[in-house]
């Protein structure tokens, strides 16, 4: 990842967690069944008003910060 981007993403993250054991999760319909989309981490970002991702990897990734 370039040395720009890795900034950006630094600057723009002011907190993240792993979302292992905490309970979030969101429950959708699907075929007429109940699930739970369930995020590997929650993000806040440093915007005004504050903005929360959610996000679920797939797969393994690398990431070198």
């Amino acid at each position: 990842m370039a040395k720009r981007a890795k900034s950006a993403i630094k600057n723009a993250v002011e907190a993240f967690v792993k979302n292992s054991g905490l309970g979030f999760a969101i429950p959708y319909l699907h075929n007429g069944q109940m699930h739970d989309y369930v995020p590997d981490f929650i993000i806040r970002l440093t915007t005004d008003p504050v903005s929360y991702l959610i996000w679920r990897l797939k797969g393994t990734i690398r990431w070198r910060m």
